[in-house]
């Protein structure tokens, strides 16, 4: 997947800061073998000699591939954890490689950015195929961007519109 990951020109995205790694919490963000990874389960243990250190055993996908790496710490230590950015664009057009055109609230139009692999890609290109109208989530990191999420807005429309016709 990695030719579909767009580089991001703002340097401020590339930052990453240290943590200890004891404080790291699932669902949060965190740089394993110099991947920018979302934890999806972290296990705290003592290594088994008697006076160990405690560990931390880190599991996490890969946020560009959707590979799961892991890795193993002493609690105590400071761990890299990445600057993460998420944005909503308006979806304008999805292009059969998986490559989209996307408007900023400002107007911009953007054309680098791809959708992410695996089942939430392939729920935003339905809905598009569909007519749907899509606000797309943007996940930039460590000098990169992609679309990892969605909000349908026509779903949200015909909610809205919904059991009000009678209320007046």
């Amino acid at each position: 997947m990695e030719g579909n990951v767009s580089h991001a020109s703002d340097p401020s995205v590339s930052k990453t800061f240290l943590t200890n790694c004891s404080d790291l919490r699932e669902n949060g963000y965190v740089v394993l073998k110099g991947h920018t990874c979302k934890i999806v389960a972290i296990r705290k243990f003592h290594s088994p000699a008697k006076y160990g250190t405690p560990k931390v055993h880190l599991v996490g996908i890969e946020v560009f591939t959707g590979e799961t790496l892991e890795d193993i710490f002493q609690a105590g230590r400071l761990i890299e954890v990445p600057s993460v950015n998420i944005k909503e664009y308006q979806l304008l057009k999805i292009f059969e490689d998986g490559h989209c055109t996307v408007k900023e609230g400002a107007g911009e139009i953007r054309t680098e950015l791809s959708l992410v692999n695996g089942r939430e890609g392939e729920q935003i290109r339905e809905i598009y195929e569909k007519g749907g109208e899509l606000l797309v989530t943007v996940l930039s990191t460590m000098n990169k961007e992609i679309i990892v999420g969605y909000k349908n807005l026509t779903t949200e429309k015909m909610l809205m519109g919904c059991g009000t016709e009678g209320l007046q």
